[in-house]
């Protein structure tokens, strides 16, 4: 029975909120929970603290449930560990069970739920323990009637405990669906259990003042001790980075990653995410922290609004020693003690034991203001600091430092969604109208000129200040006057690459988009030194792997490094002969037709006077320039494939290279396909034919060869004993072969397509036949022939006649049987008709006779046998 919920329009929702949130603090279980929030406020409004559902997932009693229910119950349960993980998370709360949620209305539910089971699943889904507590409670309606309700408790989480984090997966639900994911973070707002995926949620959550309802005003709120420096004036409002925001807030959640990284080109806006978390950290003061600690080694900054360094007036440290030794006496280490320090271990020592003592975060911007090799040794001497310590550790840097990718956050331009809004905000800023307000396509030079750099935005939008039109001002600043901002931004990560590494990096500027294989043949160095200069240059932030091809990856690179081709051409003294190189190549990427035309020419001319050594350098000087063309690939191989001997094997990889690089030359798969036949690579062989049929659309062209291997295979299967395999090879190409014959295959093709599909098909009956020793295998032998004649439209006379001669042995001895079951009988029957099947099939052939004559004579048997096991051998006929 159902009932509506008495309602109040008077009362004070907020003041209930705080009554039930004061029951949460105490523990309450009882009826005072659904007396409250049953007999409250007519509207629902903003329930963070209580929840309602019509019933909790049960087993019923005494029934084993089935393997699918078990999955169905286990999703349920999933639902309700991440609305008790949300409601942990935030206020702790209430869920009553037996309430329609939309239509307000009690039906009540009494049965048993396994709070136990829940707190195990929760503390194996988060890893902390959360002891929730359900009861089922009596509660009287307004007409007087007694309805039974669940009620599951929730406990506030504990301030000094961090915000609970699935650390695996839910169950998969019948619709496909997940509860919660790995790694997910859940907490309650208004009335959704949902995913944190903000910089303001993860601020809630550690936050311990926001997840309180009382009535009595907040005390006046106070920032974690901290020591940040004022704040940059030309920081101005923070926009964007959401997501690097919360991976942030979610890294301090994480017990194994003591020290986390921000790195990107200069200008990216490294300092000013690591600022701003910092406020909003200070400000929410989790309370698993006591202080955050605030180190800059940076000596001056870049003014992009005044196109100047301004010198910053707190420098941290210069070194190594000296930041151990500044960090200490940050986290209170007395002077005296430092003094008496006579070693860098000695600081560590001391640094490791004031971090014991309290919680700290502690931020240190620009390690890259430090040499190469110090910034390696101080991110090995804080991991392992840190290790030892509960506290946390967040640096910035333009080199990634060669950390795990999953522990260091990697910043490129502001995201499109975002620029609108930054350059609206630096616009107010610079106290300029907005110059992309009236043509979208203004914004959109201005992110591709910019990269979606704060720093070089700022710098064009300088010019418009002083005058100029935004479309001046990116043809100035994209010449010599933005030349200073550029150098500011680029010049201290080009000047510590070595000469090597600085020509690879200029190659690509020049080439623009580009692959490994190109940049090692324009340079003139091997694939592992380009693999090597690619790992320094993605240190520094300074390429991008777009994507993967078959060559390999697409290099890019950022559009504001282009800008610096002087540069990094002051660090290379013979750079102009790269330029050439570079232009020469971009030159044939933009039309490369008469190159490969020309190099075909040649090298068909060396093979035709068979100067297979004369062809390969005429196609490797060719592949120097595009080493990815697929014509080129597949000429190369087939200079290989003429070559023979050891070569072919080369031959066959630059064969499957070419096609992967989308060569679809018809030549190409009959050399591969020759070449894989003279190695005796059976399976290969029907692999490129299969490639062959999909790619050149000429089907039947390699059916003979596709049945030649199919038979070679079968036979090697054969020989191994390996019967089963054989016999499904050998079906495989025979069920390929009709479908060939099925579409509109040239009669070229077609005859010759025909008599290797009969090939094929008596290798498969072969394969059967061996197997089929014993008079007990009539049936299945018996099966493959009629298929063979239904199925392919072919007769095999010998192989029918083995099937005879065996079901005549068998039928005689099942003659001889009293009782038949119901499978014996629809066994027999099955039988019966595919020798009606057969006899109708060789009775059309004159070359049948003796097949016919054995039918004929085999018949009466197998009708007799039927008759019998039709009537189950009682003579009722139960099984017709």
């Amino acid at each position: 029975m159902s009932c509506l919920i008495e309602t109040f329009e008077g009362e004070s929702n907020f003041a209930k909120r705080a009554d039930v949130f004061s029951m949460i603090e105490r523990g309450v279980a009882d009826e005072a929970v659904l007396n409250t929030i049953l007999a409250g406020s007519s509207r629902w409004d903003e329930p963070e603290l209580w929840d309602f559902k019509l019933e909790l997932p049960f087993y019923a009693t005494g029934i084993k449930p089935s393997d699918s229910a078990r999955a169905e119950r286990d999703s349920k349960v999933d639902e309700i560990v991440k609305d008790a993980v949300a409601f942990y998370n935030s206020f702790g709360g209430y869920i009553i069970v037996g309430v329609a949620d939309q239509q307000r209305s009690v039906s009540g539910f009494d049965k048993r739920f396994d709070v136990e089971s829940l707190n195990k699943r929760i503390r194996s889904a988060t890893g902390q323990s959360v002891e929730c507590i359900y009861r089922t409670l009596p509660w009287k309606n307004l007409t007087g009637e007694i309805v039974q309700l669940g009620l599951l408790f929730i406990p506030r989480r504990a301030p000094s405990i961090l915000p609970a984090q699935f650390k695996v997966g839910a169950h998969k639900s019948s619709t496909g669906q997940y509860a919660f994911k790995k790694e997910d973070f859940y907490l309650r707002q208004l009335d959704e259990c949902r995913p944190a995926t903000s910089a303001e949620d993860f601020a809630f959550l550690y936050a311990d003042e926001r997840r309180r309802i009382t009535l009595t005003l907040p005390p006046v709120r106070a920032f974690m001790e901290n020591n940040l420096p004022d704040r940059d004036g030309e920081l101005g409002k923070f926009i964007g980075r959401e997501a690097d925001m919360a991976a942030l807030w979610g890294w301090l959640s994480d017990r194994f990653s003591p020290v986390r990284l921000i790195c990107g080109l200069g200008g990216v806006g490294k300092t000013s995410l690591a600022y701003q978390f910092a406020e909003l950290f200070a400000y929410a003061r989790p309370a698993q922290f006591d202080k955050l600690v605030w180190l800059g080694a940076k000596i001056q900054t870049w003014h992009a609004s005044r196109d100047q360094y301004v010198a910053l007036q707190r420098v941290d440290f210069f070194s190594v020693d000296d930041f151990l030794s500044t960090l200490a006496a940050e986290l209170g280490c007395p002077q005296a003690l430092l003094e008496e320090a006579n070693s860098r271990q000695d600081l560590m020592d001391l640094t490791v034991e004031h971090l014991s003592e309290f919680r700290f975060l502690v931020v240190v911007d620009d390690v890259d203001t430090l040499q190469d090799e110090d910034q390696q040794v101080l991110y090995h001497i804080v991991s392992t600091v840190f290790a030892q310590a509960k506290s946390k550790l967040l640096m910035t840097a333009r080199r990634n430092l060669g950390m795990p990718r999953a522990h260091y956050i990697e910043l490129g331009g502001i995201d499109e969604d975002d620029y609108a809004d930054f350059v609206e905000s630096k616009c107010i800023l610079l106290r300029i109208p907005n110059p992309a307000v009236s043509d979208s396509t203004h914004l959109a030079d201005l992110l591709r000129i910019s990269g979606g750099s704060p720093l070089f935005t700022v710098s064009i939008l300088r010019f418009v200040s002083l005058g100029e039109t935004l479309q001046r001002s990116l043809r100035l600043w994209s010449g010599a006057a933005g030349e200073k901002v550029r150098d500011a931004a680029f010049a201290k990560e080009v000047g510590r690459l070595s000469p090597a590494h600085a020509r690879v990096l200029l190659a690509a500027v020049y080439l623009r988009q580009t692959s490994p294989v190109e940049l090692a043949a324009v340079v003139g160095i091997s694939d592992y030194d380009v693999s090597e200069a690619l790992d320094k240059l993605r240190d520094f932030s300074m390429v991008e792997v777009a994507s993967e091809l078959p060559g390999g990856a697409t290099i890019l690179i950022p559009t504001t490094l282009s800008l610096m081709n002087e540069v990094i051409e002051a660090r290379i003294a013979n750079y102009k002969t790269l330029r050439d190189a570079c232009f020469e190549l971009r030159s044939i990427h933009a039309d490369p037709v008469p190159f490969v035309m020309d190099a075909v020419r040649r090298c068909m001319a060396h093979l035709t006077n068979k100067d297979t050594k004369g062809a390969t350098r005429v196609v490797d000087e060719a592949l120097g320039k595009l080493p990815e063309h697929p014509d080129l690939v597949c000429l190369l191989a087939r200079c290989k494939f003429t070559e023979g001997g050891h070569s072919r094997t080369d031959a066959i990889a630059l064969f499957k290279k070419a096609e992967s690089l989308g060569c679809r030359r018809s030549e190409l798969f009959e050399m591969w396909v020759e070449a894989l036949q003279q190695e005796r690579e059976w399976e290969g062989v029907v692999d490129v034919i299969r490639r062959a049929e999909m790619k050149l659309s000429s089907p039947g062209r390699f059916s003979v060869a596709r049945a030649n291997a199919c038979l070679q295979r079968a036979d090697l299967l054969i020989r191994a004993n390996r019967y089963k395999e054989a016999e499904k090879v050998s079906l495989d190409a025979s069920e390929d072969i009709r479908n060939l014959l099925k579409n509109q295959m040239p009669s070229l093709f077609r005859d010759d397509t025909r008599t290797a599909q009969k090939v094929v098909i008596r290798k498969w009956l072969e394969a059967i036949r061996i197997q089929c020793r014993s008079s007990v295998e009539c049936g299945r032998l018996l099966g493959a022939v009629v298929k063979a004649i239904q199925h392919f439209g072919w007769l095999d006379v010998p192989t029918a006649e083995l099937a005879i001669s065996l079901g005549a042995e068998r039928y005689r001895t099942l003659d001889q049987r009293v009782k038949f079951s119901q499978s014996s009988y629809e066994s027999i029957a099955l039988f019966a008709k595919r020798v009606n099947i057969l006899q109708r099939q060789a009775e059309r052939l004159p070359k049948a006779a003796s097949l016919v004559t054995a039918l004929t004579a085999f018949k009466p048997l197998v009708d007799g046998v039927l008759s019998k096991a039709a009537t189950g051998g009682h003579g009722d006929s139960p099984f017709t």
